[in-house]
């Protein structure tokens, strides 16, 4: 159940409320840094990345937030989202690489996944400090806003997929009812059958 849409839509719109209620109870300057994060924030930090287990929830929205609520500076909030994902995807990246990292070198050459590598990283870099400076100015919450979009256009698609289901499940009980109806009738003539072929042979 928790992989429907309906678990997705509920994620969505409590993460937009969340969004815009934290954009406007944080101090965006925070009491903590990257350098000046002490254990204890890291482990709130950690207990809230929890919440990304439920169908739909960004982790990264969930390390923010968690950061925020934390007492963490917004810019550093989302500097150690990206990093948090440096880290996973990094080592998703290495087990795959050894998995199939030979195949790929052998496919493209060496020089394509190099010079892939380092587009992505260049990339990166440029994504994190765009979006730390548009965030320190601008905050949160056109997010919130864009998630509660996001959220009410997919119960739309969830509803229409829901009674395209629906519509579905009665045609396959039609097909099902008609298939035993036909089977009961068969049964039946096969009953008849057999109580006049006696008689039959008679004649």
């Amino acid at each position: 159940y928790l992989f429907g849409p309906w678990p997705i839509v509920t994620a969505w719109a409590v993460g937009g409320v969340l969004i815009l209620v934290v954009d406007r109870k944080i101090n965006r300057a925070g009491r903590y840094d990257l350098d000046g994060m002490p254990l204890r924030v890291a482990l709130i930090i950690g207990i809230a990345q929890c919440a990304a287990l439920w169908p739909g929830t960004s982790r990264s929205l969930a390390t923010i937030l968690g950061a925020l609520g934390a007492g963490v500076s917004l810019a550093a909030a989302v500097e150690f989202s990206f990093l948090l994902g440096l880290l996973t995807l990094g080592a998703a990246t290495s087990y795959k690489a050894l998995q199939h990292g030979s195949a790929m070198i052998e496919a493209y050459g060496p020089l394509p996944i190099v010079i892939g590598f380092a587009v992505a990283w260049i990339a990166a870099v440029i994504s994190v400090q765009f979006m730390v400076s548009w965030l320190s100015r601008r905050g949160l919450g056109v997010f919130g806003w864009w998630t509660h979009a996001d959220a009410l256009s997919l119960d739309e698609d969830a509803a229409r997929l829901q009674r395209e289901v629906q519509s579905r499940e009665r045609e396959v009980d039609t097909y099902t009812s008609a298939v035993e109806k036909a089977q009961e009738a068969s049964a039946k003539l096969a009953a008849i059958e057999d109580v006049t072929a006696p008689a039959s042979g008679l004649l």
